[in-house]
């Protein structure tokens, strides 16, 4: 089977000072994604895997002092704590929700 093609992941990044990192810079992702077509094959874990290595990259080159990742998507929580948490990761916190109008 060929391997898919274009994008195949992302993620939206920013750098500043925080709270939580003592005034350092610390790097927060607020948005990582990996194509559904790419997360339904067998090269999904390998893009996801390649793409947080990046992370640690990118922030590292920029001098920060952590890599903070929003996970706030409620896509398959359980999935995603296991996924960060074997790639190094700690929870930091935690995320609560208040619907404003229910249809």
């Amino acid at each position: 089977m060929p391997e898919p093609t274009g994008l195949a992941g992302f993620a939206y990044v920013q750098t500043g000072e925080h709270f939580l990192a003592g005034g350092n810079l610390i790097a927060t992702v607020l948005a990582i994604g990996i194509a559904p077509r790419v997360a339904a094959a067998q090269l999904g874990g390998r893009v996801a895997l390649r793409l947080v290595k990046a992370l640690r990259q990118w922030s590292t080159r920029r001098g920060c002092k952590h890599l903070l990742v929003h996970a706030t998507g409620g896509i398959e929580p359980a999935r995603t704590d296991r996924f960060f948490r074997r790639c190094g990761f700690k929870v930091s916190g935690g995320n609560y929700m208040w619907t404003v109008l229910d249809d």
